[in-house]
Formats: C-alpha cells, structure tokens, sequence
C-alpha cells in the first residue's frame, strides 16, 4: 500500500470515528439518556390580584351563591318531596363548612365570614337552572381549558353579582352548582379557579354532584377557588402549581389529613354529613395566601409559589 493510500485511509476512518461519535452524543442528548441541567429560578405566577376572579382572598366576607342545576346527568322537580329534602341537605351542609373554615383559619390569624341561602327563598343567593348538557361530563376539557361557557352565560344573565357584594359586604363570590346526580354518578366534584392565569370571565364556581356531597366537598372545593391545589394528585396537565410525579406520596406522608388530600374522615374512611375531621394543614394555607412563606421546599420541587406570594402587600 502507498504512503498516500495509507493516508487517506487513516483519514478516512477517523472521519468515521468523528461520525459516530458524533451521532452517538446526538442521540444521548436527545433521547434524555444525558441531560444538562438548567440552573432552576423559582417559579411565580404571573398573575394580577385583581385578576383572581370572584374569589381573590380568603379573608373577610365571602357569599355562596347556590345554583340548583338540571342536566343530562339529573334533574330537579321540587313538586317532589325526594328532592326538596335533598336541597335542604344540601344548603344543611354551609354552615358546617362555614364553620370550619373559619375555626381552622383562626390558626393563621384570619377571620373569614360566610353567607349563603339558607331556603330556596333567598332571591339573591338561590336560583334554579336547566343546561341540556352534563355539566361534568366534561370537566376535563373544562379544567385545561379554563372554560364554562354555559355556565357563565347562566350566571351573566340571571345573577346580579354587584348586588350581591353590595347587599353582604362581600368582596368573595363563589357560585356552586348543586347536581341531582344518581347514586352510581361517576364524576366526581370540581372548581372552576383563576390560578396561573385570568378566566374569560371572573366567575369561579364549584360543581357539587349531590350523590357524593358532604360538607368536607363543599370546603375542598371552595378552597380551590382561593389557590389551593390538590394533594393527592400531580399536575400532570401544568395548569396549577406544577406539582410533579411523587408529590401525593410526599403529602400523604406529612399532611395526611388535609382536607385537600382526602374529604372523608381519617381513621374510618366515612363521609361525614354533620361535621368535617380534616384540617387546612400549612400546606394549603401557605397556597391560599394565609401563610407568606412555604412550609416545604417548593423551588426544590420544582413547583410555583403561591399566587399570592408576591401579590399581597
């Protein structure tokens, strides 16, 4: 063999070497096998106060405004005995959670107060409606997608959310949607909130299936609306705090009876009609602006601050 063939030939295989190696690095990169950390900044949310919708602080006065809903799921007759004593139920349970709320707060050196309709015959905070759709069926959607728009046409044309503020004092609205929901009913309760980002319209509401509803449901749900986020679950869809996979191990583990973790009583696994056992433990006080500073290592998790955080002077 030449001395220029043996050259070229060296050549050549280094060029082969630098290919593969290079492809090799390429792919490590690529399919995550080698990653290069970034350096993490804490996450806040970038969201006005004024811009939390009809629930902004958990503090002062707040209304329920009740919405007795009809759809595809259930519907309401109130000729029928059945349902009148299951709306009683019902509006039985705000006082209790009303209660509770406010008693837990205390620990945190806040004083919330609550009103809500007491009777069907409270014009401003009942009414009744009818939506031909399943207002569950899909929540979902409604939850990544920040959307209710039934909903809150129903609220824009038939409730006056001013006079309710001027008639109670109240800074708070949260309008709860009260589903005639049979016993085998699959979706389970929700909250429309304004958390990483405005809502097209400031309504924030909770739905309440009434097969499922207890006064530990009304309390969970409502305390979404203020910030606080699910424990026993991740942020998969990142349209909260980004909790990531492992965080519903870490709260069962040191919150295990937050009352964002699980709405039925600890020891016995049942639902509590006459009373709530869970707590507001730090955890959701820190997310619902009670508490300035994070009980746990939030940027270590690589989770957002409370949307209150930087919002509340």
């Amino acid at each position: 063999m030449g001395k220029k063939k043996s050259v070229l030939l060296w050549v050549a295989l280094a060029a082969v070497i630098l290919l593969c190696g290079g492809v090799t690095v390429w792919s490590l990169f690529h399919f995550s096998i080698i990653r290069i950390e970034k350096p993490y900044e804490p996450k806040y949310i970038d969201i006005d106060y004024n811009d939390l919708g009809s629930a902004k602080y958990l503090d002062g006065k707040t209304a329920w405004v009740s919405i007795f809903a009809s759809d595809a799921s259930g519907t309401w007759d109130f000729s029928r005995k059945e349902d009148c004593e299951l709306r009683d139920t019902m509006l039985s349970y705000y006082p209790i959670a009303a209660a509770w709320i406010s008693e837990q707060a205390q620990k945190y050196g806040k004083t919330p107060e609550f009103v809500y309709a007491e009777s069907s015959d409270d014009a401003l905070l009942y009414c009744e409606a009818e939506f031909s759709e399943e207002l569950l069926e899909s929540s979902e959607y409604k939850q990544i997608n920040k959307l209710a728009t039934d909903e809150w046409d129903f609220i824009a044309e038939n409730i006056d959310i001013e006079a309710v503020r001027v008639e109670y004092g109240c800074e708070n609205v949260v309008f709860a949607l009260f589903l005639n929901t049979p016993e085998d009913y699959v979706p389970r309760a929700m909250a429309m909130c304004a958390v990483d980002k405005p809502l097209l319209r400031p309504y924030e509401m909770i739905w309440v299936p009434c097969s499922s509803g207890s006064p530990a449901v009304i309390a969970h749900e409502t305390l979404h609306t203020f910030g606080a986020i699910d424990l026993y679950t991740y942020d998969g869809y990142k349209i909260s705090y980004h909790s990531p996979m492992g965080f519903d191990a870490f709260c069962r583990k040191n919150y295990p009876n937050d009352i964002m973790l699980i709405q039925t009583d600890e020891k016995t696994g049942e639902r509590l009609a006459d009373r709530i056992s869970n707590e507001i433990t730090d955890m959701t006080a820190y997310y619902i602006g009670w508490l300035d500073e994070p009980p746990f290592d939030v940027d270590g998790k690589k989770m957002r601050h409370s949307q209150y955080e930087k919002k509340k002077d």
